[in-house]
């Protein structure tokens, strides 16, 4: 089993200065799709993009996110820039499906096979891991095997990296089906050990992501 994960446990903290409320200018929400199992002419599948000053956060990526940030252009799209979060509510293909698309053309993603003994690949991912802040992923249990079998069967390469932090669930909680973070799949080229993140004791996920602008809970 490969062990690429850390274990995150939130923790109570007493409560610090606040920061600077942010201009009301610097806040952006677009809904991209509001769709439930299927899409409609009108309607794509679940995705809602908020710009709080320069990070952009994806909370569900449906299929079809991808063009739908492309048609809202500066609200949701541009280059890509440290502060670039994707937070996936469930597994369900309404809220995910989409994912891997996205990581391609967000993280100028490229395919095909070419013979090992010419692939030049591996280096420049070293390169990439080292220099590139990383796309950060959020999601439960499955999220980081889904990502890692989506990309490599697909022979997809990414020319920057990302990072898949799962929000786990007690040891007694029972899923009907596998639960492993990764399968045994080895980290894919331009994957980042993410953390495994623990609930508090009421079941919920306090602050999995905090920034002198932005604090994300998960219920």
């Amino acid at each position: 089993m490969s062990t690429n994960t850390s274990k995150f446990t939130p923790t109570t903290t007493p409560a610090s200065a606040p920061a600077p409320a942010l201009p009301l200018s610097s806040l952006s929400l677009t809904f991209l799709g509001t769709a439930s199992a299927q899409p409609s002419a009108t309607r794509n599948h679940s995705a809602l993009a908020l710009r709080v000053g320069g990070a952009l956060w994806l909370f569900d990526c449906g299929e079809g996110t991808q063009r739908q940030m492309q048609r809202a252009r500066g609200r949701a799209h541009g280059a890509r820039r440290k502060g670039e979060e994707v937070l996936i509510e469930d597994g369900a293909g309404d809220h995910i499906f989409g994912l891997i698309p996205l990581m391609a053309s967000r993280l100028n993603g490229a395919g095909g096979m070419i013979d090992a003994a010419e692939d030049t690949r591996a280096a420049g991912a070293a390169v990439a891991k080292d220099t590139i802040p990383p796309l950060e992923i959020y999601g439960p249990p499955g999220t980081r095997a889904y990502v890692r079998t989506g990309l490599t069967y697909t022979h997809t390469l990414l020319g920057a990296p990302y990072v898949v932090h799962e929000l786990h669930f007690p040891p007694s909680t029972t899923f009907p089906f596998p639960t492993s973070s990764d399968l045994g799949l080895p980290l894919h080229p331009l994957e980042l050990p993410g953390l495994n993140i623990a609930p508090s004791p009421n079941g919920t996920w306090p602050s999995i992501f905090a920034s002198p602008e932005l604090t994300v809970h998960a219920a």
